[in-house]
């Protein structure tokens, strides 16, 4: 379901000198009704996600007719492979973050080959070239070189914790065994229905880090569903739906009821409604029940 109208005003941008660029989008509410939406990017390259960012709060107000501005800052790295890249703005309703939500057109911007600047040095035919002198320097950043990649320790190299084989539990294992500093941050998943524990990290994949170096892992998140109030069998469903776990044995606590419109019904719930939560977090619930029922 399409809740806005999303269009690039700048085209295909091209990154200059410093690996820098920017996109700004028109987002315009194509509902009826005012909307608070959230933002999302995504790659194809879970790796190029980290050069993009969006400048500005995560979630906007939108009145009906309404239309704000999204600006994205990319900054390549350097050394990256030359060539055009592309990714999507998502925006989505934060409350039903998997129904309503609209993914604008693909944009792109381009790396260019950024190719080092030798000087070249006339020699004056009047004064002898002093060959010697590049040839000291070349044979001296070899040394150092050499000492440098000796004593260089080799360093903990980061893995994707956003690949599929990923989920918190191993990834925070793997860092206390490096003896990495961690912690993490809860970031809403756009698409609560995948697999995805981990959304994002930094430093980047392939990083290498000594001990003791900090580490942030963006946990997929989800808000609470409305539970209170409806159905047993109705919040089951939107605790499933929303990506949430429920335990029978450990989640479910019945309290005896006189009245019959409290039967079935769920009376309270832990966490509350709008909670934002990891995924796969539990939801408790408290059901009535009728006597001998």
């Amino acid at each position: 379901m399409n809740i806005v109208t999303i269009k690039e005003v700048k085209g295909v941008v091209t990154c200059a000198d410093d690996g820098t660029a920017e996109h700004v989008f028109n987002v315009k509410n194509a509902t009826d009704k005012a909307l608070t939406v959230g933002l999302h990017l995504s790659t194809d390259d879970p790796t190029r996600a980290e050069w993009l960012e969006i400048d500005g709060p995560a979630e906007h107000k939108l009145d009906v007719e309404t239309m704000t501005q999204v600006a994205v800052k990319i900054q390549v790295p350097d050394g990256s492979d030359p060539g055009k890249y592309s990714y999507r703005l998502r925006v989505f309703d934060p409350d039903m973050p998997g129904e309503k939500y609209t993914d604008g057109d693909p944009v792109y911007f381009e790396v260019p080959d950024r190719e080092e600047k030798t000087e070249v040095q006339e020699i004056n035919g009047k004064q002898p070239f002093k060959w010697w002198i590049p040839a000291a320097i070349a044979a001296a950043v070899i040394v150092v070189g050499v000492v440098v990649w000796v004593a260089w320790p080799s360093g903990i190299k980061l893995p994707d914790f956003t690949q599929a084989e990923w989920n918190q539990t191993k990834a925070e294992q793997f860092l206390k065994d490096n003896n990495l500093v961690y912690k993490t941050e809860l970031q809403q998943d756009p698409n609560p229905g995948s697999g995805k524990e981990i959304l994002g990290q930094a430093p980047a994949p392939d990083t290498k880090l000594k001990k003791e170096d900090n580490v942030i892992l963006k946990i997929a998140a989800v808000k609470v569903p409305q539970c209170q109030g409806s159905s047993f069998s109705a919040a089951l469903q939107r605790i499933s739906s929303n990506g949430l776990s429920f335990n029978d044995q450990n989640d479910l606590r019945i309290v005896t009821v006189s009245r019959t419109d409290q039967h079935e019904k769920v009376l309270n719930q832990t966490p509350r409604q709008g909670q934002l939560v990891a995924k796969n977090s539990a939801v408790q619930l408290t059901v009535g029940r009728l006597p001998n029922k």
